[in-house]
C-alpha cells in the first residue's frame, strides 16, 4: 500500500487507500462492511485534510465512500474543556509520552492521535461519533458535490472559453451617448 503512492497513478493509489481502510475495518470488527462505521479523524485540520482527500477522489472520478469524518480537536475542547491545551504534541506529552512520535510525520501523527484518543476517552468511538459527519453530508455542506470535475482543471472550474470555442464574447462597455435623453 505504501509504495503504491509512489509507483502508481494517483487514482490507483486512492483506490488502494480506500481498499486498505475497508480491509482494516473489516479485520478489526470481525467483518463489518458498513462504511458509516468507519471514521476518519483529523486534529484541527478537518476542513483542510478532509476537503483535500475528497477533492482528490473527485478529481480522479472516484466517488468518496460514505465514511464519517471528525475533528478530534473539537472533541477534546468540547469534552475536556475549552481551556484545555490540545495541540497534538501537548496531548501526546500528557497521555502517551512513552509512545515514539515524530511531529509532522503523517504515520506517526495518525498513530499518536489514535492512541491518545483511546486513552483520553473511555469509549473513544462513542465520544467521537457526535463530532463526526458523514462524508456525503460533508460534501453537500461544503458544496463539493456541485462541481464534481471542478478540481481537475481550471477551465472547467471557470468555464473559460478556448480560442476555438463557439462562445461569443460580449463587451459591457457602452458609449455615454447611449444614455442621452431626447
Amino acid at each position: 500500500m505504501f509504495w503504491t503512492a509512489f509507483a502508481a497513478e494517483p487514482a490507483r493509489a486512492i483506490k488502494d487507500f480506500i481498499a486498505w481502510i475497508d480491509s482494516m475495518h473489516q479485520t478489526n470488527t470481525r467483518g463489518d462492511q458498513d462504511p458509516n462505521n468507519i471514521m476518519l479523524a483529523a486534529h484541527n485540520r478537518a476542513c483542510h485534510h478532509h476537503i483535500w482527500l475528497i477533492r482528490m477522489m473527485l478529481k480522479y472520478g472516484i466517488d468518496p465512500p460514505n465514511y464519517r469524518l471528525t475533528d478530534t480537536l473539537v472533541l477534546f475542547k468540547a469534552i475536556k474543556g475549552k481551556e484545555t491545551h490540545a495541540s497534538l504534541s501537548t496531548l501526546w506529552n500528557r497521555y502517551a509520552p512513552w509512545v515514539e512520535h515524530v511531529a509532522r510525520d503523517a504515520d506517526s501523527d495518525a498513530f499518536v492521535l489514535s492512541y491518545v484518543t483511546r486513552i483520553a476517552f473511555e469509549d473513544a468511538k462513542l465520544s467521537c461519533y457526535p463530532f463526526g459527519i458523514s462524508c456525503g453530508e460533508f460534501t453537500n455542506r461544503t458544496g463539493m458535490n456541485m462541481f464534481p470535475h471542478s478540481y481537475s482543471s481550471l477551465p472547467l472550474l471557470l468555464r473559460v472559453p478556448f480560442e476555438d470555442s463557439d462562445v461569443m464574447s460580449m463587451s459591457y462597455e457602452t458609449d455615454e451617448g447611449d444614455f442621452d435623453s431626447d
